[in-house]
């Protein structure tokens, strides 16, 4: 889902607190995958039912010819409390309002071998935020 945030915040009682790339997540490889990103959704106003139907949670994205798997996709139901909650990654649940949804999309897996990588590409992700290391 890719919908702007603002037609999100104006067409569901929600505010999003942060949509952005999460570093490290795509697989290690001679061409890195691509990065997955992270989401957080609060329930703003009342309480809410919502659905999900979320892959590649325990199996995440394979690497091809040497590269490695991205990282996994997860979901989770941060309470008003503060404590956290996984949840299922299909079906339907209920959240209660002031309680924030945490999406992780999963990375995509890697190509070839990473002792092959370009290291000015590697310097590259780094100053880009793609990896931390």
């Amino acid at each position: 889902m890719n919908t702007p945030i603002e037609i999100l915040e104006l067409s569901f009682p929600v505010r999003i607190d942060y949509y952005e790339i999460t570093a490290d997540s795509g697989g290690r490889g001679r061409y890195r995958g691509g990065c997955g990103s992270r989401r957080a959704w609060t329930i703003v106003g009342h309480d809410a039912r919502a659905a999900v139907c979320l892959e590649r949670t325990k199996s995440p994205p394979f690497g091809v010819c040497g590269g490695e798997a991205g990282a996994p996709a997860s979901i989770a139901l941060k309470l008003p409390d503060g404590s956290v909650r996984k949840l299922l990654t299909k079906g339907g649940f209920n959240a209660p309002a002031g309680s924030q949804i945490l999406l992780e999309v999963p990375g995509a897996g890697g190509y070839g071998d990473a002792d092959e990588r370009d290291l000015e590409a590697t310097a590259q992700d780094l100053l880009d935020g793609y990896i931390s290391y």
